[in-house]
């Protein structure tokens, strides 16, 4: 790697061969060689000329200064030229600004000392005398001049300065502010209609390429540069997250080439937290209407319509037009010709990250301008194994830095991805004590936020936790009373703390609300059936069946409970209803082993279903029922007649009394055999010799 040190926030720190180097773009050179022109001429001719360059933080202001700086030092004759530092906090009067110049014109043999004995007034005039005994034009290079004029001098001082450039044949002056400001826009003001404008435009695509091209020579990033054919198109993707600013620009490139996505952040991080107090003046300044207008485009996050701004901010149609042009014509915005519309954009890409986050919870903030990174030059399958490498384990090295990064690469995945990871994240978050976490990831996504809540219950209920689980639905139905799922919620916690009466009431309650949900039918019958309320309970199922029938749980408990009806009816001896009961409760199951995921599990399952129902009823020593029930399972369902042969072959035993039967069957077999036998007549009568005792 090279040992050259690229500054992102300070260009002028940077050596003059490495500027030159990322000196890019041809409307930023030809402007360079045409002030370097313009200078020279005023410079010869003792004509002075007031240049102020407008253009959002981050988009080269200072950059091109030091450039013209550089051109002028070396390339003009008979000119003195001062740059001075990109904040001057302490320029306050008129005075200030002279003797500053002074100091960097003499910045070893002059002593500024005399000076301190004087009157502002006395300064002034003898800091001009000085700087006229010089015989040389002064090209001062001054940057801010919104907070010098705006917020360091006062009404007088700015007069004042005025009178002295105009009066005073021996400074031109170039200098930069983001904005277009009240002192220079406003009539009444001093420097009205004084300076020549110059809006610096954003890079284009294929410089923004080229600026990135650069900075991997400067590095000696040979295997990024080795690259650079293949990431063609996603350099041109991503340059239209930069909204061509080159300081974006080189921040993403931390990212391109090294994936430093926390440094990157921090980065971001950093300098919004240092420019807070300059946008939060941005915002001062403008007038009620234009603040809105401005920030309703903000919110909408993309470039917008007059009529949509309008519409979102439920103001007059032409009123919002008038505001957008003088938004425009100050510099906040850009305007952009798309098709038969016009559409507008906030020029400052870095404004628009700040607003976004101060919208945001603080515990929340995310910056869009990274995830729309991730989703731009990583393919979808590379940003989930990403995001599974960082999060599997997370509990093993847990820290801030990893689950920053894992939260990025999560925002970052289709919603599709996001909906099928989601569970597993919620189970992980909950295991290593994050819950907090979760709350980042699904943020301002609503659907993403039930599908989370669905997991999170889900856990709480696997966990036993249901008093959590009651009070998370008191809490959703004191926000939202009629909030049905508020209610299911509530009635399957309180079913689930043997509370039956109430959950059946909740459950109630969230039917009346929302009768096409067929989870709170089902778990109403659920809680019908502990109350023994039967015909109550089937109906339910039914319903919640008839309103999910591709729902294989649902035929899975209908089928059981069927069972559960036939063994009570046989117990009675209502053997009509019993046999009523049996078909449909086979026919439940059957449909459940057939329609579940995993067939073969469900098979299982279905046959230990009534396998159970066949052992409760040989407990009650009933052959004729067992009998009954045999015949028509063998009856509907032919398949399962092998499965419960030694069920059957022990009734044929019982009812003929016949022994013998035993030894046609194998040893294995036998002994099955004989165990239902003693179970169905509560004796070892009918046992064959060696089973007995």
């Amino acid at each position: 790697m090279s040992d050259v040190v690229l500054y992102r926030f300070q260009p002028d720190a940077m050596n003059k061969e490495t500027l030159k180097q990322l000196f890019i773009g041809g409307n930023r050179k030809n402007l360079l060689n045409k002030l370097t022109k313009e200078i020279e001429h005023a410079v010869e001719n003792r004509t002075p000329r007031y240049y102020l360059i407008i253009g959002p933080r981050g988009v080269g202001k200072t950059h091109s200064l030091t450039m013209l700086y550089y051109n002028v030092k070396e390339q003009i004759e008979n000119v003195l030229a001062i740059k001075l530092s990109e904040e001057e906090y302490s320029l306050y009067r008129v005075s200030d600004l002279l003797l500053r110049i002074l100091g960097m014109i003499d910045k070893r043999e002059r002593n500024l000392s005399d000076f301190e004995q004087m009157s502002d007034d006395e300064v002034v005039v003898a800091a001009l005398d000085e700087l006229k005994s010089r015989d040389k034009m002064i090209v001062l290079f001054l940057e801010n001049l919104n907070q010098i004029l705006g917020e360091q001098m006062s009404k007088k001082e700015v007069q004042r300065l005025r009178s002295i450039f105009q009066t005073e044949n021996i400074f031109t002056v170039v200098t930069t502010a983001p904005l277009v400001f009240p002192q220079v826009s406003e009539h009444q003001e001093p420097f009205f209609n004084f300076f020549d404008i110059i809006y610096l435009k954003e890079l284009t695509k294929a410089e923004l390429k080229e600026l990135v091209r650069e900075i991997a020579v400067i590095e000696n990033d040979e295997a990024f540069l080795s690259k650079m054919d293949v990431y063609g198109q996603k350099i041109d993707a991503v340059s239209v997250l930069t909204g061509g600013s080159p300081r974006m620009a080189m921040l993403l490139y931390d990212l391109m080439s090294k994936g430093k996505l926390v440094d990157v952040k921090k980065a971001f991080f950093k300098l919004l937290d240092e420019n807070t107090p300059y946008y939060q003046d941005v915002f001062r300044l403008l007038s009620a209407e234009k603040r809105k207008v401005f920030d309703t485009l903000i919110a909408i996050g993309r470039p917008a319509t007059p009529k949509e701004i309008a519409k979102r901010a439920r103001l007059d149609g032409k009123s919002v037009n008038t505001q957008l042009k003088r938004l425009e014509k100050d510099g906040y915005v850009l305007s952009r010709r798309m098709g038969k519309r016009t559409r507008y954009e906030v020029r400052e890409r870095l404004f628009r990250l700040w607003r976004e986050l101060r919208r945001q919870p603080f515990a929340m903030q995310k910056l869009s301008i990274l995830v729309e990174f991730l989703e731009l030059w990583y393919s979808a399958e590379e940003r989930k194994e990403r995001f599974l490498e960082l999060f599997v384990g997370l509990g093993e090295a847990l820290d801030e830095t990893r689950k920053s990064e894992a939260s990025y690469w999560f925002l970052s995945l289709p919603g599709k991805y996001k909906k099928e990871l989601i569970p597993r994240v919620v189970k992980e978050v909950y295991e290593v004590g994050e819950v907090k976490l979760l709350d980042e990831l699904v943020y301002g996504d609503v659907e993403l936020k039930a599908e989370a809540d669905k997991a999170e219950i889900t856990i709480l209920f696997e966990k036993g936790k249901y008093g959590e689980i009651l009070e998370m639905a008191e809490e959703m139905i004191t926000v939202e009373e009629n909030n049905a799922s508020a209610w299911l919620l509530k009635g399957a916690a309180l079913g689930s703390l043997g509370r039956d009466d109430e959950a059946l009431e909740a459950l109630s309650r969230s039917i009346e609300l929302n009768p096409d949900d067929a989870a709170a039918w089902l778990i109403k019958g659920e809680v019908l059936r502990k109350l023994d309320k039967n015909e109550e309970a089937l109906v339910a199922f039914s319903k919640s069946l008839e309103l999910n029938p591709d729902d294989s749980y649902i035929l899975y408990l209908k089928g059981l409970f069927h069972l559960k009806i036939s063994l009570q009816e046989f117990k009675s001896n209502n053997y009509g209803n019993a046999l009523t009961n049996l078909p449909y409760a086979l026919d439940a199951l059957d449909r459940f082993s057939i329609s579940s995921k995993d067939r073969e599990q469900a098979k299982e399952k279905r046959d230990e279903a009534i396998m159970g129902f066949l052992r409760s009823l040989i407990d009650t020593k009933n052959v004729e029922a067992v009998d009954m029930a045999l015949e028509s399972i063998g009856t509907n369902k032919e398949e399962l007649k092998e499965l419960f042969k030694s069920i059957t072959t022990a009734v044929e035993i019982v009812k003929g009394k016949d022994v013998n039967k035993y030894y046609e069957l194998q040893v294995e077999i036998r002994e099955v055999v004989a165990d239902i036998v003693k179970r169905l007549t509560g004796s070892e009568e009918l046992l064959p010799e060696e089973y007995k005792g």
